[in-house]
């Protein structure tokens, strides 16, 4: 679901970053990960991957998300929304909070913090070691609209083996 999402994400910051004329500071924090010595790199990837991945879910898709358990569209909305905002760069808070929607599907079909914090994890670690493994004069920011579409439907196929949405937010789970 959330790797489906990413081309939108991209695509769309990439177009506000292009109108603003501006690039997302996050893109220098990756860029500087990339290219840290290899201890270093795994500090950061910690710091930048992990340690997100399980506090901004815990708060966004836990807590914030318990607020509007009786509303489950404005508990899907709201919480991707506020996710998006926190990172308070324009060109990052847009595709953040598309990508929060992804997590937010995760944890409202799962019922459950766990999927959408591995996934969390799993994206943040993922442009980490993408970044560090691409080709440095590739500077492309654009993204082709089948890739865009090809991720719709890869969304789709991931959230429909995510099983039938729970029909409401368990009042037994406890965020960690």
């Amino acid at each position: 679901v959330v790797f489906g999402v990413t081309p939108l994400a991209i695509g769309i910051a990439a177009a506000v970053g292009d109108a603003l004329h501006r690039a997302s500071p996050s893109e220098e924090v990756v860029r500087i990960a990339a290219n840290a010595p290899p201890l270093t790199f795994v500090a950061l990837w910690i710091c930048i991957a992990v340690l997100p991945g399980l506090f901004e879910e815990a708060l966004f898709r836990g807590f914030v998300t318990r607020l509007y358990q009786g509303w489950r569209w404005v508990a899907w909305l709201v919480p991707s929304a506020l996710f998006g905002l926190v990172h308070l760069d324009p060109v990052q808070s847009i595709g953040t909070a598309i990508l929060g929607l992804g997590f937010g599907w995760i944890r409202l079909r799962t019922s459950t913090l766990v999927p959408s914090m591995v996934a969390h994890t799993v994206y943040n670690g993922s442009v980490l070691l993408a970044a560090r493994f691409a080709d440095p004069s590739d500077e492309s920011a654009s993204m082709p609209i089948a890739a865009v579409l090809g991720g719709c439907v890869l969304a789709a196929l991931g959230s429909q083996l995510l099983g039938a949405p729970n029909s409401e937010l368990d009042p037994n789970e406890v965020a960690p």
